[in-house]
C-alpha cells in the first residue's frame, strides 16, 4: 500500500492537529516531502512534535521516513506513464481534447505570474548584468529553455555558455567562478546531473537562479532565486510555456534595460552573417 493510501485509510483515527498535517500532505505529498520539518509544521499550523507524531502513528520513524515515502509516491506519480493514464482519463469529461489543452496552458500562465515574479525577475536581470560569466543548463525537454536562454543571452553579453548534458560538463564546472551566475531549468523528474551541477556551482561560489515546477522543488534549496513556473500538461510530458514566458521576459527585461549595449552587439553580428551567407 502506498503512504496516500495508508494516510487516507488511517484518517478517521487521527487527531485533529494530526488531521491538519493530514490534510496537507494528501493536497500537495511534494511540499511536505520537498519541505523542512519546520517548514512543514508552520505551513500546516501545528507543532513539529505532532508532524513527527503523526509519521509514527502511519509506522514510520520520523519525519525523514516520511518525507522518503512521499518522494517514492511523488517520482511514482511523474512516471510518463501514470501521467499519461491519469490525464487522458480526465479529458473523457472535456468537450474535446484542444478546448483541454487550452485550459491547462491558460491556468499554467496565471499560476505563473505571481505578484512576486517581477521582483524576482527585476533581481535575476541584475544579476546576470554583474556577472562576469553565464552559464545555462537544463536536461532532455528542459534543455530547450537552457539553451533559447543561453542563445539570446549570449548575443546581449557575449558571455554566456550552454552547458552540455552529459559528462563534458565537467569541463565547464572547472571554470565556474566566484560571482558567476548559473541558470538552471529543470522540471519533474528532476535529472540528479542538473541537480549536482547546481549544487557544485553553489559550492564554488556562483549564484543559482533555478526555473523550476514550483516552490516544493529540490532547488528551491540551493537557488539565490527560484522562479516557479507551472508545467502542468494534457498527456505524459511536462509543459514549458510557462518556463518559456519567464525566459522571453527575462531577455526583454535586459535587452530594454540596455539597448545601447544589445543594438553594438547585434550590429557587429550582421556583418559576419552576411559575410558567411547564413541566411536565405
Amino acid at each position: 500500500m502506498d503512504i496516500v493510501a495508508d494516510i487516507k485509510r488511517k484518517l478517521p483515527k487521527l487527531t485533529k492537529s494530526q488531521k491538519l498535517i493530514a490534510a496537507l500532505t494528501l493536497e500537495d505529498p511534494m511540499a511536505i516531502a520537498f519541505s523542512s520539518i519546520d517548514q512543514a509544521a508552520k505551513t500546516a499550523h501545528v507543532s513539529t512534535a505532532t508532524i513527527v507524531r503523526f509519521a509514527n502513528t502511519l509506522g514510520l520513524n520520523g519525519y525523514s521516513e516520511l518525507q522518503e515515502k512521499l518522494r517514492q509516491y511523488c517520482q511514482s506519480q511523474l512516471n510518463p506513464i501514470s501521467r499519461l493514464e491519469k490525464n487522458v482519463y480526465h479529458q473523457k469529461t472535456k468537450k474535446s481534447i484542444l478546448d483541454h489543452i487550452y485550459d491547462v496552458q491558460l491556468n499554467n500562465l496565471r499560476l505563473t505570474y505571481s505578484e512576486d515574479l517581477e521582483d524576482k525577475l527585476m533581481t535575476t536581470v541584475q544579476y546576470l548584468k554583474e556577472a562576469p560569466h553565464i552559464y545555462t543548463c537544463g536536461s532532455r525537454g528542459s534543455a530547450a529553455i537552457s539553451y533559447y536562454l543561453g542563445h539570446h543571452l549570449n548575443r546581449v553579453f557575449g558571455n554566456v555558455d550552454i552547458l552540455p548534458d552529459d559528462s563534458r560538463i565537467v569541463d565547464f564546472l572547472l571554470r565556474i567562478q566566484p560571482g558567476d551566475l548559473l541558470l538552471v531549468s529543470n522540471m519533474p523528474r528532476y535529472s540528479k546531473g542538473i541537480y549536482h551541477t547546481a549544487k557544485i556551482a553553489k559550492a564554488q561560489g556562483a549564484k543559482i537562479v533555478s526555473i523550476t515546477d514550483s516552490l516544493a522543488s529540490p532547488y528551491d534549496s540551493i537557488s539565490d532565486i527560484l522562479l516557479p513556473a507551472s508545467c502542468h500538461s494534457s498527456d505524459f510530458h511536462n509543459s514549458l510555456l510557462s518556463a518559456m514566458l519567464i525566459a522571453e521576459m527575462l531577455i526583454t527585461l535586459l535587452i530594454s534595460g540596455d539597448m545601447t549595449e544589445a543594438s553594438a552587439r547585434l550590429n557587429q553580428m550582421e556583418p559576419l552573417f552576411q559575410e558567411m551567407d547564413i541566411f536565405l
